[in-house]
């Protein structure tokens, strides 16, 4: 039997020590760019045999392309985790994962405060019409509002806001809504 491994999909920046140090544990492989034609024909090959963990994330989808019902059919038997660093998982077929065995692990997590912070900024921007002062700053033509045709200047003041965060993904919903609730006693 073949000694067990991880395949690095793409590649990794801040953990590469934590990467390196999994060497203890497996035998490390690296397909860090590439295309699905070259990805598969490796795993019809069998240079993958004993793999037992894949790490992946978004960006190693445009180097392998979607883990889809044909990839996941190709991927060697010993293959027990798939583990994607990203917080959707929507181009990995999980039902063909489930069908193999294959545990799908994810991090939703992970950018919640990031993605609300930006929903916030997106929100406070629209209603202070920051944007035609922002592109006017970074152009160097620093503009006095008044000389700009009225709609472009208009801001919109609330003193007493409702918001109701619709259409949000679970993973970030929450953590916009709490940046929304007033801090004031």
């Amino acid at each position: 039997m073949a000694q067990k491994s991880a395949l690095l999909i793409g590649s990794v920046t801040h953990i590469r020590k934590e990467w390196n140090d999994c060497s203890s544990l497996l035998k490390l492989h690296e397909y860090p760019d590439g295309n699905r034609e070259d990805f598969l024909s490796k795993l019809k090959n069998g240079d993958y045999e004993g793999l037992f963990v894949i790490y992946r994330s978004n960006d190693s989808t445009s180097i392998t392309g979607p883990f889809d019902k044909k990839l996941i059919s190709a991927l060697p038997s010993s293959l027990k985790y798939i583990c994607h660093n990203g917080a959707g998982y929507d181009n990995i077929d999980i039902p063909s994962c489930t069908d193999r065995g294959i545990q799908v692990s994810s991090t939703p997590v992970a950018v919640n405060d990031a993605t609300a912070d930006i929903a916030m900024f997106l929100m406070l921007g629209a209603l202070r019409r920051i944007t035609p002062a922002f592109n006017a700053v970074q152009q160097g033509a620093y503009i006095f509002l008044s000389k700009l045709p009225r709609p472009l200047y208009m801001v919109y003041i609330y003193t007493d806001w409702k918001i109701q965060v619709n259409g949000a993904a679970p993973i970030s919903a929450s953590a916009t809504t709490r940046r929304t609730r007033s801090s004031a006693s």
